[in-house]
């Protein structure tokens, strides 16, 4: 075998010096491109003024409200790095407690991305956490739950965009629906514009307006989904409407 001579030698280590650069640079690139990423809002900051609703109810709890907001974050435990709040800037003025709405992550997007719909929550004076559908997705991720443990009333909100076929097909949210006791009040519904991205924001107008009947007690918000004629069942924008109200 022809041993290789000193000036081979070099031109081999500076190969692999030329190679272990291009790894640390790709390496550096892709970091790069992750800390962007995760500044990149998955909501518009304008989300409220481009959302198409279909009811003045709707309409109504997707607009902004009249308070301004504040904001504050504390550390939090092991790889969940902080809390993040929003709150009304003025609650210190405010007679009766705060109802708290809880937000945590999605699959791959954190809680820091999606900011404006937690102020959207916070201007209707609530101080600013969601499951998986029973789907084989979810057993296959173990992401196994018992809706039938389910004790609260419980909006449950999807698109019939390509996406949302696969992880919450219409077969799978009704299964859920029906697993849910009588004895809780529950309403399905899918929005026929967009797909499961979009559904963090497109259907906040009803999300809100629920949060504002039960943590509020707001009457009026309570119309979109219950009485003689509940507005989501007439708007075309939603479809597979079903509804079951405890008896009181």
């Amino acid at each position: 075998m022809k041993a290789r001579t000193s000036g081979e030698k070099k031109n081999m280590w500076k190969i692999i010096a030329i190679i272990l650069i291009i790894v640390d640079l790709v390496v550096l690139c892709l970091k790069g491109c992750g800390a962007i990423m995760d500044k990149v809002q998955s909501v518009p900051e304008d989300y409220t003024k481009k959302v198409q609703t279909g009811g003045d109810i709707e309409a109504k709890y997707l607009a902004m409200g009249t308070h301004e907001v504040s904001y504050k974050e504390f550390p939090a435990m092991m790889s969940f790095k902080k809390y993040e709040i929003f709150y009304p800037s003025d609650m210190a003025d405010m007679d009766s407690p705060l109802p708290a709405v809880i937000f945590v992550n999605g699959t791959g997007i954190k809680g820091t991305k999606y900011q404006a719909l937690q102020k959207h929550a916070s201007v209707y004076k609530a101080a600013v956490a969601l499951s998986s559908t029973q789907t084989d997705m979810a057993r296959a991720l173990q992401w196994d739950s018992d809706p039938s443990q389910i004790k609260t009333p419980f909006l449950m909100i999807s698109s019939t965009g390509s996406t949302d076929e696969q992880i919450t097909p219409l077969s799978a949210m009704q299964a859920n629906f029906d697993s849910i006791p009588d004895s809780v009040t529950k309403v399905l519904a899918r929005r026929n514009t967009g797909d499961h991205g979009e559904m963090l924001y497109s259907g906040d107008g009803y999300v809100t307006a629920w949060f504002a009947y039960y943590l509020q007690g707001d009457e009026e918000a309570g119309k979109a989904f219950f009485g003689s004629s509940p507005e989501i069942s007439a708007n075309e924008l939603y479809q597979d409407v079903e509804i079951s109200e405890a008896e009181k």
